[in-house]
């Protein structure tokens, strides 16, 4: 396992109050895929690798052109037996391509099926509706709690995307900037996660209802530079 790749800057706990919010707990620079992460994906239309784009080692994840809207194609990656309550969780990425197919995002979550999930993540849908369109959500109680579209974000563009998970409410920062805050958040425990998929996802009595699948006719992927988290504030 590479030293570059994956830094244990200090022990992984799941209560951290009192670090230094500047200080990373764990810090993954993609260099190889480490046992951290599960990767889910559907052989033949979803896939990983490892790549370097504009001169940096990173992770990608996508579906190709070959999904269909007779089933369900993902990739995603999440972490395996890691959950926080409180946390804040910074990665550096972006999307590839127009979204013009499924949901996409990254943040945290419950790992719950959509209808019950209880989440913090940063969303973007192609379905049309109130749930399409890059935005910060906050959902729980099978309900979305918080949105706020944010259309001045290019996510073909590189961007740190920070979720800050704390007792009082979540805070969404781009770039160091916030661009979004609530005092709703979720009460369960959370997982950070980053996924694409071929969903065709709508926003029905402010709940995300998933109602089929897409032809994808492109593919649809992340790049991924690096994720850190740095424990609760």
């Amino acid at each position: 396992m590479s030293n570059k790749m994956f830094t244990v800057i200090s022990a992984i706990a799941v209560v951290c109050a009192g670090c230094n919010p500047e200080e990373a707990v764990w810090n993954d620079e993609f260099t190889d895929l480490n046992s951290r992460w599960e990767w889910d994906y559907n052989k033949g239309t979803g896939y990983k690798r490892l790549t370097t784009i504009d001169g940096a080692s990173v992770v990608e994840i996508g579906i190709t052109d070959q999904s269909s809207s007779s089933d369900y194609s993902d990739c995603s990656l999440h972490e395996t037996n890691y959950q926080y309550h409180n946390g804040v969780f910074e990665a550096r990425l972006r999307y590839a391509g127009d979204h013009k197919f499924g949901t996409m995002g990254w943040g945290v979550w419950n790992y719950e099926d959509t209808a019950r999930a209880e989440a913090v993540w940063f969303w973007d849908s192609s379905s049309g509706g109130k749930a399409s369109g890059f935005q910060a959500m906050v959902a729980y109680d099978s309900a979305v709690k918080f949105q706020k579209h944010l259309p001045e974000i290019d996510i073909q563009k590189w961007h740190i995307y920070r979720v800050e998970l704390l007792p009082t409410g979540t805070r969404f920062l781009v770039d160091g900037d916030e661009v979004a805050s609530t005092s709703k958040r979720p009460s369960k425990l959370q997982r950070f996660e980053i996924w694409v998929d071929n969903y065709r996802v709508q926003m029905i009595d402010g709940k995300l209802s998933p109602v089929g699948h897409l032809n994808m006719q492109q593919d649809q992927r992340i790049y991924i530079d690096w994720v850190k988290y740095y424990g609760e504030l």
